[in-house]
């Protein structure tokens, strides 16, 4: 067993199937970061030889078995550590009746944190876990990729105002717009903290839409992701207009939902309008069109707060729009992300070439780091009279030809900023 300073997520040095992380939260002033473990035993040592040195640690197993007698040294291990706050079961191999084990027995932990996604969870694992919310101290709940259904995503919303959550995650099960109605009537009655909430990918149609919509002005909510549901430009208008209104909302997702027409983007541009605190907004995989790009950079430099513009995976957004949405935006001062990833354009061929297009834009009181993705299109060639007048947008010299080779996929280079 080693003990291994190590950024979380970077695999060390000797890495086996059986792993387990842990971390700190942001302000937490010691840490540590990686153990390299042989089994769940010793998982349980490495936390216990620490003598509480170490607080807000958490527990990070994936893509691993976990058999009974592993959940009993899980259980054990969570029982008797205070200073185990976190849990991240992801994508194991573990018998749904020893999972709703712990769930069972969660009431005697002391986590704030659980993200267990891609998990045997069904609606009565879901209900199992309501229980749970109302007898702990969980903040964080992510319970993505799984396989809750209406029931249990009604169970949970029961359990929102009894509890101290603050996110929540059900994207990627299948709830449906009733139970989100039903999460969106608790949120809309009070006493729930809720800050975050994903729905996404969960087959939600208009009249979910319409409930969130109603809730959400005065709510706590700070961030909203409904991405890759089945609403119609109805519900879409709707929930920027209840945007509007929020005062605190930072991060809305829409992406994946028809919005493909001037109506939707009319009321995109007049929330962007109206808000001051939104920061992200992802209108990725909308069929946006060259029609709508004029009407989104008018919301865009009306929205000085907007820090991150997503409009990958747009396929009609043609040339000439996209070189004057940017020419419209380019004095934003706040602006400093903006990814245009699989759109109607051209597809580097070296990630060098890639990272050539990260360009500088600039206003008159700052310099701002702009991001312009440009991937994968249907069309696969590179277009260099494209390429010239972005270049001429963005003020930069030309790029040249691409060398020949296979084609390489590069979202959000990292680059970093050139100084003033």
């Amino acid at each position: 067993m080693q003990l291994v300073p190590a950024q979380a997520g970077v695999p060390g040095p000797g890495a086996n199937p059986y792993h387990a992380g842990l971390g700190r939260r942001p302000n937490d002033p010691l840490v540590v970061q990686r153990v390299m473990i042989n089994g769940m035993q010793n998982i349980k040592q490495a936390i216990e030889r620490t003598d509480g040195r170490y607080k807000n640690q958490r527990v990070r197993l994936s893509r691993i078995p976990i058999p009974k007698s592993d959940c009993e040294v899980l259980h054990s291990l969570l029982c008797t550590n205070p200073s185990v706050v976190g849990l991240e079961l992801l994508d194991c191999e573990i018998e749904k009746e020893h999972l709703e084990d712990l769930f069972k027995h969660m009431k005697d932990y002391h986590l704030e944190t659980a993200q267990l996604s891609r998990l045997p969870i069904d609606d009565s694992g879901a209900a199992l876990l309501a229980v749970a919310l109302q007898e702990t101290h969980i903040k964080n709940l992510d319970l993505s990729w799984n396989e809750i259904g209406k029931d249990g995503a009604v169970r949970i919303a029961h359990a929102l105002q009894d509890s101290g959550l603050q996110h929540l995650s059900l994207a990627q099960n299948r709830i449906g717009h009733e139970a989100a109605e039903k999460i969106c009537e608790k949120i809309g009655t009070g006493g729930t903290m809720l800050k975050s909430l994903d729905l996404s990918r969960n087959e939600i149609i208009d009249p979910g839409a319409l409930a969130l919509a109603d809730v959400l002005p005065n709510s706590m909510l700070e961030e909203v992701a409904v991405r890759y549901n089945r609403l119609t430009p109805r519900g879409v208008v709707a929930i920027c207009q209840a945007v509007a209104q929020s005062k605190i909302m930072r991060e809305l997702a829409l992406a994946g939902n028809q919005m493909g027409n001037p109506m939707c983007a009319t009321a995109i541009c007049e929330m962007m309008q109206s808000t001051k605190t939104i920061e992200f907004l992802d209108l990725s995989h909308c069929n946006l069109t060259a029609n709508e790009l004029p009407i989104l950079a008018k919301g865009v430099m009306a929205c000085p707060s907007l820090r991150r513009l997503k409009l990958s995976k747009n396929m009609y957004m043609a040339d000439a729009a996209v070189q004057s949405f940017f020419q419209a935006i380019r004095t934003h001062a706040g602006l400093q992300e903006v990814d245009i990833a699989e759109c109607d354009m051209v597809r580097p061929k070296t990630v060098e070439l890639s990272k050539r297009i990260v360009r500088r834009m600039t206003s008159q009181a700052t310099r701002t780091l702009i991001l312009l993705v440009v991937a994968w299109t249907h069309r696969q060639r590179w277009d260099s009279g494209l390429i010239r007048k972005l270049c001429e947008a963005l003020g930069e010299d030309p790029l040249p030809e691409p060398p020949a080779g296979p084609p390489v996929y590069v979202i959000n280079p990292a680059v970093p900023a050139v100084p003033a």
